[in-house]
Formats: structure tokens, sequence, C-alpha cells
């Protein structure tokens, strides 16, 4: 025991400055009286756990029990904003390490993490902040298992999906997929439809309404905002192209996806 005070003593003077000694004895204290560190390790292990095995209805229920019964988290910052940031931050380093080891290539999930750390600077509320977590976390989740199901075996296709996977946000042409994969345009399309069983303009749009979705159900953005997110040229094609899929317009999703109630 002498010993290891010794050690601890001896960098907290060497290394540590003083300040952070402070705050970490602090911390650790308060963490001990209120019996809260082991808690909040294991449901972010549960968490991170639903991330790396794609199991995104299981990871929806527990954000869902978060919400009910939140944890407690470190103090990382005075501003509740800025607080709120830094765990999103740290959540989102998180997620994309866990979903790499499910199976997520590194392309995919590093863009995917600077993509919603930009979204998380430019929020302006703690609530915009969580919101995108669980948005964050459920995406995170999605890809992995779509990663898990694929039986893709050729390159190019391989390349088109992540491709398309990383760049729903922007306006996507066969030309761009076909110039990026290093093949023809006639090429691509006929082999990804092959591979597939589906068209890449059908993919594409697929992928783009399984993402609004998610959007509608776990965010406050609206349809308006959702539409331009995903590239839509409007907010009518895009409820249009929506009831299509899911057979209700996503006000009437958004509403069921928050009562509970089921969803297409």
């Amino acid at each position: 025991m002498e010993q290891e005070h010794a050690f601890e003593v001896l960098i907290d003077e060497a290394v540590t400055p003083k300040d952070i000694v402070r705050t970490y004895r602090r911390a650790v204290f308060e963490q001990q009286e209120q019996g809260r560190t082991i808690a909040a390790y294991d449901k972010e292990r549960e968490l991170l756990a639903c991330v790396r095995e794609g199991n995104e209805p299981l990871l929806r229920q527990k954000l869902l029990a978060m919400k009910n019964q939140p944890i407690q988290v470190g103090h990382m910052a005075q501003n509740p904003l800025r607080q709120t940031q830094f765990l999103l931050v740290s959540a989102i380093t998180l997620f994309t390490r866990y979903a790499i080891e499910g199976g997520l290539s590194e392309t995919q999930a590093y863009n995917l993490s600077d993509a919603y750390l930009q979204k998380a600077e430019r929020c302006d509320t703690t609530r915009q902040v969580m919101e995108l977590f669980s948005v964050a976390a459920c995406d995170f989740a999605q890809r992995v298992y779509a990663e898990k199901q694929r039986s893709v075996n050729s390159y190019p296709v391989l390349q088109c999906i992540r491709y398309i996977d990383d760049h729903l946000h922007h306006r996507i042409t066969l030309a761009q997929l076909a110039a990026y994969c290093g093949v023809t345009p006639p090429y691509l399309s006929a082999l990804f439809k092959k591979e597939t069983g589906h068209n890449i303009s059908r993919y594409i749009l697929t992928e783009r309404l399984r993402i609004a979705a998610q959007m509608l159900a776990q965010s406050s953005y609206t349809i308006q905002e959702i539409a331009e997110y995903l590239a839509f040229s409007n907010a009518s094609a895009f409820c249009d192209r929506f009831h299509r899929q899911y057979g209700i317009t996503p006000k009437v999703y958004r509403q069921k996806a928050r009562c509970g109630q089921p969803t297409p």
C-alpha cells in the first residue's frame, strides 16, 4: 500500500498538473460515493455490443431505456451544450471502433464518423446533440448489419455499395460510381444487378428512405430538412417516394414511431 501511495505521489508531482490531480481525485470520490461507475460502463458495453453485432432492434430498445433512466456521465465541461458535444465525440469514436470490429470498412466507418462530428459541431442545443447520438448509434449498427448480410464477392460491386453508403447526402450518378470503381457504367450496372438483384438507382433510393425513416423516428429534423439532407429534389418528392416504400406518409411514420407503435 505504501509503495502504491508513493508511486501515486510521484506521478502527481512529476507528471500531472496539480489542477488535473484535484479534478481527477474529486471525480473519483464522487463516482465512488454515488456508485455509478460500473453501471455506466456496463450500459456502455451493451450499446457498443449492439453496434458491433449490427443489432439495431436491440439497440433501439436500449436507447429508449436510456431516455427513461438516463445514466450518469462524467463532468467534461461547464457549458451544458459543450458537455453533450464532448459526450457525442466520445461515443462516435467508440461507435467507429466497434463498427470496424463488426466488419464495416475503415473508410466507411471513419468517413461516417467525420460526418456526424461535423454535424454535432453545428448543433445549437443539447437536445439536438442527444438526438444525433441516437441517430448515429443506429446508423452505425445498420451499416454493420448490412455488411454482415452482403454476399457480394466482386470488388467493383463492394466498392460501389460502400461509395453509395458514404454519399447518400449527395447526388450520385452511375458515371460517378463507375469512375470510382474503375469500370464502365454499363458493366457496373449489369454486375450490380446480377450480384445484388437490384438496380443501382433503386438501391440508392432504398438506402436513402431507410436513413430517412431512422431520422424521422430518432430526431426532430423537419421533413423538409430530411429531404434536403438526403438529396431529394424537394419535400414533395421525398414524401411521395416514402409513401410508396412504406405505405404511410413521413408524418404518420414519425407519429407511430414516437408512440411506440409498429412501423413498416
